[in-house]
């Protein structure tokens, strides 16, 4: 463990020491409070629903955003109560940023995204990518607002995207089979 703090403490005082300017501050602040409570993943899930063609996908993106909460907010959390960093080094400044709980491990926000990104990269590459791309900001906004180490966002993002491959491989072809069901049996009495 004293290792995984060390190199945690290398990258984030790092990045607290140097990275910290006008800019990075808003957008960072931005990227994350977009991610608050999973609010842009709920809105792009709800998007997917209201299209026939992706409505599976949004399904299944709520599903893996659910099972990923509850692994790693529910659960995990819980059992290692890791403190945020702020909390152990009351030097570091909170950034015009409120934390979700008291507890760090994993990252809630980078969970989501990870979870989020992954399901529409499995359906869309094209879209998946820059969704991938918003999921790592999002992880790295954690880190550089203090409320996260660097293993809480990885694993928050490893443990979205394990969430969201095995709510794809269980739900995905039974959600396309019964949606087409459903829609079979609105045309035929249409």
């Amino acid at each position: 463990m004293e290792l995984i703090q060390q190199f945690d403490d290398s990258i984030l005082y790092y990045i607290y020491e140097n990275w910290h300017n006008a800019f990075t501050d808003g957008l960072f602040i931005t990227v994350s409070r977009i991610a608050d409570c999973g609010l842009i993943w709920f809105v792009l899930a709800g998007i997917m629903l209201l299209k026939k063609d992706w409505r599976s996908t949004g399904i299944v993106m709520l599903f893996a955003l659910g099972l990923g909460a509850l692994v790693g907010t529910v659960i995990l959390k819980n059992i290692i109560c890791r403190e945020r960093p702020f909390n152990v080094d009351e030097t570091l400044q909170l950034i015009s940023v409120m934390p979700g709980g008291r507890y760090s491990f994993p990252s809630g926000h980078s969970n989501a995204a990870g979870a989020c990104s992954t399901v529409i990269f499995l359906r869309d590459k094209r879209f998946g990518t820059a969704a991938v791309v918003y999921a790592m900001m999002v992880a790295f906004s954690r880190v550089f607002l203090v409320v996260h180490y660097p293993t809480d966002v990885i694993c928050g993002l490893l443990l979205g995207g394990a969430c969201a491959i095995i709510m794809w491989k269980v739900m995905y072809k039974f959600t396309e089979n019964t949606l087409e069901k459903i829609y079979l049996k609105r045309s035929r009495k249409a």
